[in-house]
This record gives C-alpha cells, structure tokens and sequence, in this order.
C-alpha cells in the first residue's frame, strides 16, 4: 500500500492529531486554511483530511467539495464541536464527508478513524 498522507486543516490546534499518528510512520501535513489547503491538495497526494467544521475562509461543506473534486478517494473526517447532535452528524455525511468526531478529537478517535480509512482503501484496491 502507498504511504498514507493526513492533511489537517486547522486554524487553532493540530497537535492532538498529529501526535496521535506520531508512532505510526504517517505523514502529517498542516494547514490553517482551505486556500492552503487547495495548495496541498494540488501538490501531493493525500489518503484522509481532519477538519474543523469552521475555518477562517469557509467551512467543511466547502473543503469536501474541494477534497472531492482534487482527489475524490481521500476521506474527510470533520472535527465537530462536542455538544453537536446527531443533526450535525448527519449534515457531515451528507455533505460527502467520511466521518465526523467531536473536538478537541481523543487519540483512539483519530488512530480509529485512519485505521477505517485505510481498511476501506485497502478493500477498494483489492
């Protein structure tokens, strides 16, 4: 399997994400907004992005779009506030995302969500 690149698209902290995936070899690229986001979409290939559900120029809704249009196999997980209900969630899916966790994300949250990424990429590629 090619190796697994996790873009996070926060403006205030990226740091629970990234030190979740420390042990894991996974390559952790940051950004603060969806324009630098688009950088890196066009730049490199990336297998999943975390995201909050706000950032300074848009929102989640519009980083899917871009996610899907530059390389529609990566997966999109939005960070959603933690007292959001399960009306949030359903906008997040329908919205094309791959999944939603609360934030400020835990550590199994993370390391599961890419561990369900990447089993699905596996099963695709088989």
């Amino acid at each position: 399997m090619a190796p697994w690149t996790v873009l996070i698209v926060d403006d205030i902290d990226s740091d629970s994400i990234a030190d979740s995936l420390l042990d894991w070899g996974i390559e952790v690229v940051h950004c603060a907004t969806i324009h630098e986001a688009r950088q890196v979409l066009s730049a490199q290939p990336v297998s999943q992005v975390f995201c909050k559900a706000s950032l300074p120029d848009g929102s989640y809704r519009e980083l899917v779009r871009i996610v899907k249009a530059a390389q529609p196999r990566s997966r999109v997980v939005v960070l959603i506030p933690r007292n959001s209900g399960q009306h949030t969630f359903q906008e997040v899916i329908e919205s094309g995302a791959f999944d939603s966790i609360p934030a400020p994300p835990s550590r199994p949250d993370v390391q599961w969500e890419v561990l369900h990424a990447m089993r699905q990429g596996s099963e695709h590629a088989a």
